[in-house]
Parts: C-alpha cells; sequence; structure tokens
C-alpha cells in the first residue's frame, strides 16, 4: 500500500515538475522574441501564415485558445 502511494505521489510530482519547466521555458522564449509577427489561432488560415514565415525565415509567434494546436504547430510547419 505504502509503496502504490509511493509511486502515485512520484507520477503527480514528476508531471507537475514537467509542466513548470515547459511553461517557464516558453516564458523565456517568448520574452527573447523581439520584432516577430504574431500568428492569432492556427486554423486553416493561421496554418499558411506560418508556413509563410518559416519559409521567409521570420520570428514569430503562435497564439491560440487550443493548447493541443500550439503544441502540434511545431511539428505541422513545413510538413
Amino acid at each position: 500500500m505504502l509503496l502504490a502511494v509511493g509511486g502515485m505521489t512520484q507520477v503527480i510530482i514528476e508531471l507537475e515538475l514537467n509542466q513548470y519547466f515547459q511553461k517557464r521555458r516558453s516564458k523565456k522564449m517568448i520574452e527573447s522574441l523581439h520584432d516577430h509577427y504574431i500568428v492569432c489561432g492556427f486554423g486553416r488560415v493561421g496554418r499558411g501564415a506560418a508556413s509563410e514565415l518559416s519559409r521567409a525565415k521570420a520570428p514569430f509567434l503562435i497564439v491560440d485558445n487550443n493548447e493541443e494546436r500550439v503544441e502540434g504547430a511545431h511539428g505541422a510547419i513545413d510538413a
């Protein structure tokens, strides 16, 4: 019983730490951007805009209310 509680605690702590460091990395990256474009929404039009900006080697940031879209955006650009 104690071993199971310890294992669950470890998993929860690891997940929380991963989320913390992911947010920290994102915030640091965003703070370092200057003179960049902001793509609002990563739907059909946003994907096209991001693809063109990527081809032009222009710095840009994608903002969408769906976190899964934003997370998947990195792999979807230039695909």
